[in-house]
């Protein structure tokens, strides 16, 4: 009887030391996995006691920011995007989105063919893939033609996702007005090039654009214009209507005030619909905090931006370098380099036309060059070469899109 009451005992001895074994590993735990900013703070017992609030659900996470998104373009102007809605069976933005999460889709063999960025291709291989493609190509057609576009009231599931109809419906477009031009219809060629400048517009003429879209729309410009100086005007021939191809090109006049807005419509697009809802994943101790944090950071870029000049924005960081207590992301910086290098190389094609058409007019070369502006970017002239018919941007320079050679 006794021997059963030691054991008794002892079995209820270790069975308490567990207990508090665990519950001393609990509590651990408990304080361990607080929030940073409690830690810091709060007693042990009040770690202890604190209940973190269950998670968001995607839902949830969505609502906040978009509430966050709305009192942050109230408090800062300089980010507010007034919203211009488009009915939904003309909006190109939209339509272009839909095609993505469409069943058709582009074949293989001439993804990999548009992709490759061949600008001579075999004519009847060409027409073949087309022929294969033509409900597809019929729908990129159709997109490209639409003139109104619209970020507003977008399924937020399409703008999680960039829309690849862009650059593989753009190269497309730009194939047939090759195909054209080898057949000497240099309507059809004209008119294809401008369906695929319009296609373009739809990614970056919107309310919130992206720097994606704005990446994927300069590689299609880089390669436009090189296959129009390059290939189309010389199979058309110097008798080609120069100012027409440059007018369907769309040259614009850059600005610090467009990069201004391309950096606004970042903002928006990636903090109401990506960033802002990451933050409020479990673990993330103040998202309000953080989001302001970089909310603030944009907003002076934003201002700063706009009332600069292009040079000012080839000389510094657009951002400090940490927000709040993160490093601040270089990507921004590395798009603003990217982007001011293509606004350079588009304008050296510019000058190419403007050339062209300058010494159609009958005036001397060498005074056509005197009256051209040069790099928009540092006001530098674009050096000429007489022999080769060469304009470039410096005599060094090994990248093909800082020289343009004249088609006659």
């Amino acid at each position: 009887m006794l021997e059963t009451r030691w054991f008794r005992t002892r079995a209820v001895g270790v069975g308490l030391v567990a207990a508090c074994a665990l519950a001393t590993g609990w509590m651990r735990n408990k304080v361990n996995s607080a929030p940073d900013h409690l830690r810091e703070t709060a007693s042990f017992w009040e770690l202890v006691r604190h209940k973190s609030p269950p998670p968001l659900n995607r839902e949830q996470r969505r609502a906040r920011a978009r509430a966050m998104v709305t009192a942050f373009m109230a408090e800062f102007p300089v980010l507010a995007v007034e919203a211009r809605p488009v009915p939904p069976e003309v909006n190109g933005f939209l339509k272009l989105h839909e095609l993505e999460r469409s069943g058709l889709k582009i074949g293989p063999e001439l993804e990999t063919l548009l992709e490759s960025g061949e600008a001579s291709p075999d004519p009847e291989t060409a027409w073949r893939l087309l022929e294969e493609n033509a409900a597809w190509v019929a729908e990129i057609e159709r997109i490209a033609a639409m003139e109104q576009r619209s970020s507003s009231n977008l399924p937020e599931d399409d703008v999680e996702h960039f829309p690849k109809a862009l650059g593989f419906g753009g190269r497309m477009l730009l194939l047939k007005a090759w195909l054209a031009a080898m057949a000497g219809d240099e309507a059809e060629a004209l008119r294809q090039v401008g369906l695929s400048v319009n296609l373009k517009r739809h990614l970056v003429w919107v309310e919130s654009p992206n720097l994606m879209a704005t990446i994927a729309v300069t590689d299609l410009d880089r390669h436009m214009v090189s296959l129009i100086l390059g290939k189309l005007l010389p199979l058309i021939g110097p008798d080609a209507d120069v100012a027409a191809w440059r007018k369907v090109v769309g040259f614009s006049e850059p600005s610090p005030a467009e990069i201004a807005r391309l950096l606004r419509g970042e903002w928006h697009s990636t903090s109401e619909h990506l960033m802002f809802p990451m933050f409020f994943l479990d673990g993330i101790p103040d998202p309000e905090a953080l989001a302001r944090a970089i909310t603030e950071a944009y907003a002076a870029a934003v201002a700063r931006i706009a009332a600069g000049t292009l040079g000012d924005l080839a000389e510094g960081p657009i951002f400090p370098q940490t927000i709040g207590d993160l490093p601040s992301p270089d990507a921004v910086d590395s798009w603003v380099k990217s982007h001011l290098r293509a606004i350079t190389s588009l304008a050296l094609a510019d000058a190419a036309f403007q050339l062209l058409e300058l010494e159609r007019g009958g005036m001397e070369t060498s005074a056509a060059l005197a009256a051209m502006a040069g790099d928009p970017v540092t006001g530098a002239p674009f050096h000429f070469n007489a022999g080769t018919r060469t304009l470039s941007m410096a005599t060094d320079s090994q990248d093909r899109y800082d020289r343009v050679e004249l088609p006659w």
